[in-house]
């Protein structure tokens, strides 16, 4: 088997190639090599350019031979469709045997991304560096186009600070892999975020209600303003023109004094404007975005004040990302924004109903993203899951797949899912499994609510476990399911007290997270303390 890349060279198309010689290997026991000449014989793979399709869209044909040909409209068409080609391809030692012919496949939203949070001692922000770029590449096998990232201010003294700039090199590398995978890539920041040097007569009003560092700055104090606009440019120009930055009013931020008051409506927007304007120029060509988390705990008030101040004057951004922790806020869906900008979603696919997040393993979620989707399809253009570890990869792979093709049902999605990284023999039995672990999701610690059927669950996931090939049963996707089914059966038997066997599967979630430093929310570990 080869795989042919075309006369001339283009970094993308070959770094598809790539892609899929390696993954090939992984399942055939075989690495295809690359050839930019020659004539395909049988089994080949042949990867091109087609001015006539659309961006980012592709077509598969399989010949008598049989042998595949995976045409793009533009080099992350051919991407794209190499990726769906293996995945209803089926493996047996040295052979890969093709499925049918698909296409044109176009993708129904422009923007596919996912937002790392590069922080917390999590995954993406302890893993060897090699691992995360590996995970971003896999994404972009399912469609992933943008991904986001954040240099939180608060942990540093400047940027001369020698764990920033360590920090920095780790977040340019992220760059580069996204850029190497087609994807755009940007930060995000606190509107009034700052340094933990920052001058205490410029500090913001923490009173918010939300959470806060107590380093942020006030924007309507001119000197804090200009503070947080040089601050932030000196950031900005440690990386390669970035292609978007996300400007943030809650998790930690804001400013509760009489002058910024209502954040969202006020002291968010002077800090945003000011923010946007010195990004523009930049010279980069960078998209500016506004997010809307933690509006609703305000009920309406920064919604409606935050609409009006658009309604004045919204040239400045390029669209509004929204979601809340717990439910879509309603304001949103209920009023299209001014001038019609984009309407985002940031899903929370990481922390919700579980504690340490993905402490335990695995949090697939079926009904709820179907039952969400279901309601935002009308109203979004795209957006970008919030993830805090890979626990929720199989949440990533949801949102990717519904943003491509927003008729797909996330039953047909985690099938896919569950046939290309396990066993198209297994597929709807793992389905079947991942909607009961829905049920038995909702846990504090070691405190699990309804665990009822763990053990038929883990009874299953043995079966399955002892019929699949080595190279998913040892790989990280199946150990977390594998783990969460484990833990869950040991706590139903023996009345949510931890067991050796517990304790040993949580240290193997560890490892897999690279958790060893981790903060508790996302360390694996904190589930044993009381």
């Amino acid at each position: 088997m080869r795989i042919f890349t075309g006369d001339g060279y283009n970094p993308l198309i070959h770094k598809t190639a790539d892609l899929l010689a390696r993954q090939i290997k992984l399942r055939a026991g075989v690495r295809p090599g690359i050839l930019a000449q020659g004539r395909p014989r049988a089994g080949d793979i042949t990867l091109a350019v087609q001015g006539e399709l659309l961006s980012e869209s592709f077509e598969i044909e399989i010949g008598p031979e049989p042998s595949a040909r995976v045409v793009g409209g533009d080099p992350r068409g051919v991407l794209y469709g190499g990726g769906r080609l293996l995945r209803a391809a089926r493996f047996e030692p040295g052979r890969i045997i093709f499925g049918p012919s698909e296409g044109p496949c176009v993708p129904d939203m422009a923007l596919r991304g996912i937002y790392f949070a590069t922080h917390f001692g999590n995954f993406y922000h302890h893993a060897p560096v090699p691992e995360v770029v590996r995970y971003v590449e896999e994404l972009a096998l399912w469609g992933v186009n943008f991904l986001v990232v954040w240099f939180d201010m608060h942990h540093f003294t400047g940027l001369d600070d020698p764990a920033a700039r360590k920090h920095l090199e780790r977040l340019r590398a992220l760059q580069h892999a996204a850029h190497g995978v087609g994807m755009r890539f940007g930060l995000v920041t606190l509107a009034n975020e700052a340094y933990s040097t920052s001058p205490v007569e410029l500090r913001a009003d923490p009173n918010t209600g939300r959470a806060h560092y107590h380093v942020e700055l006030c924007p309507s104090k001119p000197a804090a303003l200009e503070r947080i606009v040089r601050d932030l440019r000196a950031e900005f120009e440690q990386f390669d023109p970035l292609d978007a930055i996300w400007i943030w009013p809650y998790d930690q931020g804001g400013c509760a004094c009489e002058a910024c008051r209502p954040w969202g409506a006020n002291g968010f927007l002077r800090a945003a404007r000011a923010v946007a304007a010195m990004f523009r120029g930049l010279g980069g060509g960078g998209k500016v975005f506004l997010s809307t988390w933690l509006f609703d705990f305000a009920k309406d008030e920064e919604w409606r004040g935050f609409y009006r101040e658009l309604e004045k004057d919204h040239s400045w951004i390029d669209g509004v990302i929204a979601d809340g922790p717990n439910a879509f806020p309603h304001w949103p869906l209920e009023h299209r924004l001014p001038g019609d900008l984009p309407l985002l979603n940031f899903a929370e696919i990481s922390m919700h109903d579980m504690y340490p997040w993905g402490g335990c393993g695995i949090n697939p979620r079926p009904r709820h993203w179907q039952e969400m989707w279901d309601l935002l399809r009308p109203h979004v253009r795209g957006g970008w899951p919030y993830s805090e570890g890979i626990y929720e990869d199989i949440n990533k792979v949801i949102w990717a797949q519904l943003f491509w093709n927003g008729r797909r049902s996330v039953r047909d999605i985690m099938t896919e899912y569950a046939a290309w990284e396990f066993s198209p023999e297994q597929a709807g039995k793992i389905f079947s499994i991942m909607e009961r672990m829905e049920i038995t999701l909702t846990r504090f610690k070691l405190k699990v609510q309804g665990l009822e059927g763990a053990s038929k669950i883990w009874e299953e996931i043995c079966s399955i476990d002892a019929s699949l090939p080595p190279w998913a049963k040892s790989a990280w996707r199946w150990r977390i399911v594998y783990l969460r089914a484990l833990i869950d059966a040991e706590l139903e038997k023996n009345r949510l007290k931890p067991t050796a066997a517990v304790k040993t599967a949580l240290k193997e979630i560890a490892r897999i997270y690279h958790a060893r430093r981790a903060e508790e929310a996302v360390n694996p570990a904190a589930a044993l303390k009381p």
